[in-house]
């Protein structure tokens, strides 16, 4: 907090024409600059912070974080999201602020986006399904679940596990535990990629998720890569598409 007061410090003494903030739990820079100087901002929120923190980890302030996020966006120009249910998480979050109707109108799905220069397919591998994973080693991102799927797939498939994170230890036992072939990369690989990644069309990534986004989706959407996920709301609004 006091981080993010240093820094609302500053961007006000130096001047500013927009004031662009990734949500995070406890900061209020954005708020503070836009009030002291009357420039518009801009809130991204990727993550149910508040939900993940209490989940995952501890949180020690619940108040002051639901403070923080009424705040930050009650005085957003926009609060763009990186998927529905992140979205929706907002609008009940903040469904009591001042203004609370235009405050929810503000509030719009900006999904992730992806380079097609910089993600290319390759030709398949007929001989082989390898179903890759790219990001930290966290519970939320599914990586168990992956592993699950695997021991119960009907036809055999192999792992890839490129990063690193808390989870890497248990992650590790578990596909050991369930007999499942898992190549662990480790971060030193994403350091050692080239700019251009180029992804086999018969490897399936799985799609990192959080229980309720589908933000990671794009990345794989498009260069034509199939995706598996763990059965997020958000996901599964992308693969099935209404009924015409």
């Amino acid at each position: 907090m006091r981080a993010a007061q240093r820094i609302a410090s500053r961007v006000v003494a130096d001047g500013a024409d927009l004031v662009y903030e990734r949500y995070s739990l406890f900061s209020t820079a954005l708020a503070d600059i836009t009030a002291a100087i009357g420039v518009p901002g801009v809130l991204e929120v990727n993550a149910p912070l508040i939900d993940e923190q209490r989940r995952h980890r501890s949180l020690v302030d619940a108040s002051g974080a639901e403070q923080a996020l009424r705040r930050q966006v009650g005085a957003a120009r926009a609060t763009v999201c990186v998927s529905d249910p992140v979205a929706d998480w907002v609008r009940r979050r903040t469904a009591d602020v001042p203004d609370a109707d235009a405050v929810a109108d503000r509030i719009h799905t900006v999904p992730n986006g992806v380079s097609v220069r910089r993600i290319q397919p390759q030709p398949a591998d007929p001989e082989r399904v390898v179903v890759t994973f790219v990001g930290t080693l966290k519970p939320w991102h599914g990586v168990a679940d992956l592993i699950t799927a695997a021991s119960l797939a009907r036809q055999q498939w192999s792992l890839r596990i490129i990063g690193d994170g808390p989870e890497m230890e248990t992650l590790r036992a578990q596909a050991e535990r369930l007999g499942v072939e898992a190549d662990f990369r480790g971060r030193s690989l994403l350091r050692r990629s080239p700019p251009t990644w180029r992804v086999r069309r018969s490897g399936w990534p799985l799609i990192r998720i959080w229980e309720v986004a589908s933000s990671s989706t794009s990345p794989h959407e498009g260069p034509g890569v199939p995706g598996r996920g763990s059965g997020g709301r958000g996901l599964r609004r992308r693969a099935d598409p209404p009924a015409a």
